[in-house]
C-alpha cells in the first residue's frame, strides 16, 4: 500500500465518509428535482464505491443502506407529489425498484471491496517477490571463501562462518547432520581402529 492510500484510509475515514454523504445528498436532490425526467441511478455508485474503497467493505455496505434510504425517500416524495396513479401502477413496483437498486448498490460495494483486497494482496506478493529476488541475487554471486577454514568474506570485507553468513543474509539456520558417504567413511575408520593391526 502506498503511503498516500494508507494515510487517507487510516487517518481520514471520517473525511471520506463526509464527502460520500454530501455526494449522495447532492445526487438525491438532483434526482428529486428532476421529477423523473432524468435518471440518476448510476450516479449513486460513485460515493458507494469511494466509501467501500477508502474506508472498508462493511462501511460500503452500510453506506448502501443510507443511499437506498435517500433514494426511497425521494421516490415516496415523488410518488405523493405526482399522485399514486401517475408514477407507478402499483406499490409493488416501487418496492421492486428499491430492491433492484439496493442489490445493485450492494453489488458495487462488494465488487469494489473485492478488487481492493485483490490489489492489496497482489501488491504484498509483489513486495515479497522483490525481497526474494534480492536475496537470490545476494546468494547467487560468487563468495570468496578461505581455503583452510571455509569462512566467507562479506561485502564489508569481514570474514565469517558460512552458517553466520547464510543466517545474516537469508534468515535460514543451518542444522548439522552426517551425510551417508561420511557416515560410511566414519564407520570404516572406527572398524579399522578397533581391529588391532
Amino acid at each position: 500500500m502506498t503511503p498516500n492510500v494508507t494515510s487517507i484510509r487510516n487517518r481520514h475515514p471520517d473525511l471520506v465518509l463526509l464527502a460520500g454523504v454530501a455526494l449522495v445528498i447532492v445526487i438525491a436532490a438532483a434526482d428529486y428535482f428532476s421529477h423523473h425526467e432524468m435518471g440518476f441511478f448510476v450516479f449513486y455508485f460513485a460515493p458507494i464505491a469511494v466509501v467501500a474503497w477508502w474506508i472498508s467493505g462493511r462501511a460500503g455496505l452500510l453506506f448502501c443502506l443510507f443511499a437506498i434510504s435517500l433514494w426511497f425517500f425521494e421516490e415516496v416524495s415523488e410518488f405523493r407529489r405526482v399522485g399514486a396513479g401517475q408514477h407507478y401502477s402499483s406499490w409493488f413496483f416501487q418496492w421492486w425498484n428499491t430492491g433492484i437498486r439496493f442489490t445493485a448498490f450492494v453489488t458495487v460495494a462488494l465488487l469494489v471491496t473485492r478488487v481492493r483486497r485483490t490489489l492489496e494482496a497482489e501488491r504484498a506478493l509483489r513486495e515479497d517477490l522483490s525481497r526474494a529476488a534480492a536475496t537470490i541475487n545476494e546468494l547467487s554471486r560468487q563468495l570468496p571463501a578461505c581455503i583452510w577454514c571455509d569462512k566467507v568474506r562479506d561485502d564489508q570485507g569481514r570474514w565469517q562462518t558460512l552458517e553466520t553468513f547464510i543466517l545474516t543474509h537469508t534468515g535460514a539456520e543451518i542444522t548439522k547432520g552426517v551425510c551417508p558417504a561420511c557416515d560410511a567413511r566414519l564407520k570404516k575408520k572406527k572398524v579399522a581402529e578397533a581391529v588391532p593391526g
